[in-house]
């Protein structure tokens, strides 16, 4: 039923940023042209595959016609995975194949911060500013930020990354298209979680063998994230997409310096879609997985039901830890044009 709910939820928020008329079918592609779909860079193919349903769009007939000649009658784990498209399709770049997974209030799992937490270096910021881990495998950076609907929540880990956030920042919740999906059986847990109170380190940063600890989830207002930002590689903080954020930001500092933020931006449908950043030096610590809980919870506590799109297993890893369910895959393809 949750499971139901969700996919529901999931194929009203991508029919509507296709930008044309089109539905999930059993049997095949749907595809439509749509100049300005929101599935992908423009003037790319935008696919979406979710629970064997798939739709797809082109920004002309011609890129319409090649995808419903190659992939219309094809089953969805093949037109989402990268090799068996690029022996169809004239490829000239691709972004993805990214997971998409959403949470409700039923199914989600809080992440308390450990009770002593510690790094392993005894001054993180002695005057230098660590190096945020580069971010690669989708190079979605590099599309001067007009594909922010293929960058993917990067995990807490150096493994490559990728990150996605919303191309339309005016968007309002669709109280109506979430009512289903996001009843709140326990606000005052989920109020709890978003101020803090239920994701706290010691507060005065405990001293684990001489280390500096963290202090406890605080949320800020999103404008205190520039440091955290301008510390991170351009790539990073494009794929991060912190800066897009329309909400409060969940933050967790070490010796007063913020190391890993969360927030998420409004996308159509009542949708939270979650943005997560953790410098490269305090990854691997559960430090996303901390903020990430507090942004989520923020996001049912005002009747948003969370996205979480990412690539690599370790992203995915945190995203079901706090009680996500992948529910499709998104994959953006630029047609090769002329000579091959």
């Amino acid at each position: 039923m949750i499971d139901d709910l969700l996919l529901n939820h999931a194929r009203r928020l991508w029919a509507e940023l296709a930008g044309a008329p089109v539905e999930f079918r059993a049997d095949g592609v749907d595809v439509a042209v749509s100049p300005s779909s929101r599935l992908c860079p423009p003037g790319w193919v935008g696919i979406v595959a979710l629970a064997g349903g798939v739709i797809a769009t082109a920004s002309d007939e011609s890129g319409a016609e090649i995808v419903r000649r190659e992939l219309g009658g094809r089953a969805a784990a093949d037109v989402t995975e990268p090799g068996f498209v690029r022996d169809r399709l004239p490829v000239d770049d691709m972004l993805g194949p990214a997971t998409l997974a959403y949470c409700n209030a039923e199914g989600f799992q809080p992440r308390e911060a450990p009770r002593m937490w510690a790094h392993h270096r005894t001054a993180p910021f002695s005057g230098t500013t660590p190096p945020e881990t580069t971010v690669g495998s989708d190079r979605t950076a590099r599309s001067n930020r007009t594909a922010r609907f293929n960058r993917t929540v990067p995990p807490d880990t150096t493994a490559p990354s990728d990150r996605t956030t919303v191309s339309d920042p005016t968007a309002s919740p669709d109280t109506t298209a979430r009512s289903d999906t996001t009843a709140l059986s326990d606000t005052a847990a989920l109020s709890d979680t978003a101020a803090g109170t239920n994701t706290t380190a010691a507060s005065s940063g405990t001293a684990v063998g001489g280390t500096a600890g963290f202090g406890r989830v605080e949320q800020v207002d999103r404008t205190e994230l520039a440091s955290l930002v301008g510390r991170a590689s351009a790539e990073d903080a494009g794929e991060a997409g912190l800066d897009e954020i329309t909400s409060a930001a969940f933050v967790v500092r070490s010796a007063g310096e913020i190391v890993a933020a969360a927030g998420y931006e409004v996308w159509p449908q009542g949708t939270a879609h979650l943005s997560v950043l953790t410098v490269s030096e305090y990854r691997g610590l559960g430090l996303a997985r901390v903020v990430a809980s507090a942004a989520v919870a923020d996001a049912l506590l005002v009747g948003l039901l969370p996205q979480w799109r990412a690539r690599p297993d370790a992203s995915r890893r945190v995203a079901r830890a706090l009680g996500f369910r992948e529910m499709g895959v998104q994959l953006s393809i630029r047609l090769r044009t002329g000579p091959a």
